[in-house]
């Protein structure tokens, strides 16, 4: 059911859901990519969710963000509606913030859940993963059909610096940011996605050549997009 089906007060009740999830997602922003002066810097826990290393300051952020994924399981179906014509609420900025969260948080939270609660939060992974999907290639087709006047999303026309620059001025997003988008690409584990990523990564590579944080994440999803493409070879012949 779409949402200007609904209630005014189920709306309201929503809009007030998705008002609090935002401002979560706002915090965890700013404690992922916590230095304001160099917001692109590779940070050390990034990915180390795992590591005894960071195990106490894991245990901190899936104690401060890990409950805002209640509310976002509360309305993760109409995140679709949110995010697409006419009922559309969520903009470009909000929909690049909430990818990343949802990407990456419930993968957070594999640090701190015991054995039992495991395999009910890979299911959960993969249904938040699937909304970031979703919401990361509206972000690049909103930027895409921006740079090619409306025409249709993957248009030739897109040069990989005015790609990448269309999304982070849409976004008013960091690269850092841009980066940490493109995981959900990556995870899908679909060679369409993953070649998706390499694309807006060579985008930022382009824009920003020799940086840290590109070039990380661009080997990283170079190494998945080879494994992908062999795996098709193979199927193929």
């Amino acid at each position: 059911m779409r949402a200007m089906s609904r209630p005014d007060s189920g709306r309201a009740l929503e809009g007030a859901v998705l008002a609090d999830l935002l401002l979560i997602v706002d915090d965890f922003h700013g404690a992922w990519f916590p230095d304001a002066q160099a917001p692109d810097a590779v940070q050390r826990f990034w990915f180390a969710a795992q590591y005894p290393r960071e195990k106490k300051l894991f245990k901190r952020l899936c104690g401060r963000f890990g409950p805002a994924l209640e509310l976002a399981r509360s309305i993760l179906t109409m995140i679709p509606d949110l995010a697409h014509g006419g009922n559309a609420v969520l903009g470009i900025p909000e929909q690049l913030r909430l990818a990343v969260f949802l990407d990456q948080q419930p993968r957070n939270m594999r640090a701190v859940v015991t054995k039992e609660e495991s395999e009910q939060l890979e299911k959960e992974i993969v249904e938040f993963t699937r909304c970031a999907l979703l919401l990361t290639h509206n972000v690049l087709n909103t930027a895409e059909a921006a740079i090619s006047g409306g025409s249709a999303a993957g248009s030739s026309a897109v040069s990989a610096e005015s790609l990448a620059g269309a999304v982070l001025t849409l976004a008013g997003a960091t690269v850092a940011q841009l980066c940490f988008m493109t995981l959900a690409l990556r995870h899908s584990r679909e060679l369409p996605e993953v070649r998706r990523a390499e694309v807006v990564l060579s985008s930022l590579a382009a824009l920003r050549p020799g940086l840290p944080v590109v070039e990380a994440f661009r080997r990283e999803n170079r190494a998945v997009l080879q494994r992908l493409e062999d795996e098709a070879y193979v199927r193929e012949t």
